[in-house]
């Protein structure tokens, strides 16, 4: 699987490819700036994103009072709710109490 770094300028293009884990540059050229590797979001985090926010929606919660509750940030819920970032069961756990639910409402079959 090969993925193209985004938002980074090279002298020559760059490409990451993915090796079991790990990642590894196949050119030598030298990036303009150090890039990001690239993110590879599992479609298990976007469900249980998805039941995040379905529950927050039904809750009647805003994004804002769900992380106060929740005690992270507000930008980490947004994070979670779209599947970018991979949830601490700790944080799953707060979550789910400030939502009052139980972790089959916000896990993916």
């Amino acid at each position: 699987m090969v993925l193209e770094t985004p938002g980074t300028q090279h002298l020559k293009t760059t490409h990451w490819v993915v090796f079991g884990k790990r990642l590894q540059r196949d050119s030598f050229d030298v990036p303009a700036k150090k890039p990001e590797p690239p993110r590879i979001i599992s479609p298990d985090m976007r469900a249980v994103g998805r039941a995040i926010k379905a529950a927050r929606v039904e809750a009647g919660l805003t994004q804002e009072v769900l992380a106060e509750k929740s005690d992270i940030a507000p930008r980490v819920l947004q994070k979670i709710e779209a599947g970018r970032i991979t949830i601490l069961v700790t944080t799953l756990i707060r979550i789910r109490r400030a939502l009052g639910c139980e972790f089959d409402d916000l896990l993916p079959r």
